[in-house]
Formats: structure tokens, sequence, C-alpha cells
């Protein structure tokens, strides 16, 4: 890949994300970085690195260390936690491809690698999901076997919920890290809307339609009857 600086990548990180998320075609997107120095398949490179790395998927054209740091600190900053681990993880992935290759070491990108998994391992908070928490059962008294049906989430459905709708409550809007600062950064429940304990085999879960964004205290009361409120119902109760 051509050498790469600041510039080109303050221009194509953004672009990226408009691809991605579709507001913008592949096309205008590298007509654009073209119009700013960049070279159409360098463009195309990190365009498609951008999506591995949100996606936590091995990509095959290797990054500089500029491009690597600032991907990983854009996607940690604008995305949170579990999306910096998706980028960790592509990374690794990218390292451990071209060394199988027997191209050499990518020392460079190794030590980029270990250097935010040390931060990684010393900053990060153990944080909790109820909602996601479905196969532990704690009993006082005497022993009994219990068997219950436990509903795999999906943590990538989850993860592309909470990018698409931000992590506010979507009934009553609270937002943890305005109330709790850096301990509350990203920190929200993900209520299906469509109730996955009614089904009897897996399907496929729409992120943006079937995923919704909700505060502990809503998400519980959602789940005050069943079938659940619906999100609608809810923000009725709570406005009366």
């Amino acid at each position: 890949m051509p050498t790469i600086d600041l510039q080109h990548i303050t221009v194509i990180y953004p672009l990226a994300k408009k691809v991605y998320f579709n507001k913008m075609p592949m096309r205008d997107a590298v007509e654009e970085a073209v119009n700013n120095g960049l070279n159409e398949n360098s463009a195309k490179d990190l365009i498609n690195n951008f999506k591995s790395m949100y996606e936590g998927k091995t990509y095959k054209r290797t990054n500089n260390k500029i491009t690597t740091e600032y991907f990983i600190d854009h996607i940690y900053s604008d995305f949170g936690i579990s999306f910096l681990k998706n980028a960790l993880n592509a990374l690794e992935g990218n390292i451990n491809y071209y060394e199988s290759k027997k191209r050499g070491k990518l020392r460079t990108q190794r030590n980029i690698l270990d250097n935010y998994l040390k931060k990684l391992k010393k900053s990060e908070l153990v944080t909790i999901y109820p909602d996601e928490i479905s196969n532990e059962i704690f009993l006082e008294g005497s022993k009994k076997q219990i068997f219950i049906n436990i509903y795999k989430r999906n943590p990538n459905a989850r993860n592309e919920c909470i990018a698409y709708h931000k992590p506010l409550c979507a009934i009553c809007l609270f937002d943890f890290s305005k109330t709790y600062g850096v301990i509350g950064k990203d920190f929200i429940h993900v209520h299906h809307i469509k109730n996955i304990s009614t089904n009897k085999s897996e399907y496929e879960v729409d992120p943006i339609n079937d995923l919704i964004p909700v505060c502990p205290n809503c998400h519980a009361m959602l789940h005050r009857k069943n079938p659940p409120y619906t999100i609608d119902e809810l923000k009725l109760l709570l406005q009366k």
C-alpha cells in the first residue's frame, strides 16, 4: 500500500464510515478520496479495512502504523469498547495472516496490538448486561435440578444495534455516560422487540429493527407482562 499520511487518514476514515452505513456509495467515496490525494486502490483498501476492523474480521491488506492507530482510536471513540475489541481482533488476524504467508514479521503491527491490549486490560471495567445473562440460577435452601431454555444472544447484533441507535434509552432517553461519566460510557441494555423466547428455532436478527437500546429500569418495566409491553406502550405509561 502506498505511503499514507495523517491528512489522507482524516479524509478516508469518515468516508469509510459513510460507505459502511450505506450513506455513500463506494465509488463516490473513492472519488472523493482520490481528489484528496489518495490513489484509487489505496482508498478501496482502506475502506474495506475499516469494515473488517469494525466487524472484527481479518483483513489482508496491511495498514501502516499511523493508519492502524488512527482507525483503532477512532473506532473506540465513535463506537465503544466492544468495537475496540473487534478492531484488535481484526488486527491480530491480519498479523497472523501476513506471517503465515512467511513474508516476515509485522513487528510494528504486533507492538501496536500488544500496547492496546495492555491498555485494555488496565482500563477495562467489568460490564454486566443482565439482558444477556440467562444461564445462572442461584438457589437458597434445598438443592433442585432445574431445566431451562437458554436463548443465545448474538453480541455482534447487539453491537450493531447500539452503534446505530446510540447507547441511549429509547424510552426515557437516559444516557449513562452523562450521569456516571467514564464508567457509564457505552452501558445500555438491548431489548428484543421480537420476544426470542417465543421462537422455537433460530432466526436472523435485524439489529436495527429487531433490537432497541433501553435502560435497565425501562427494560424491567417492559417485561412486567408477557408478552412484554411495546416501546410505544411504555412511553405512554411514562408520560402519564
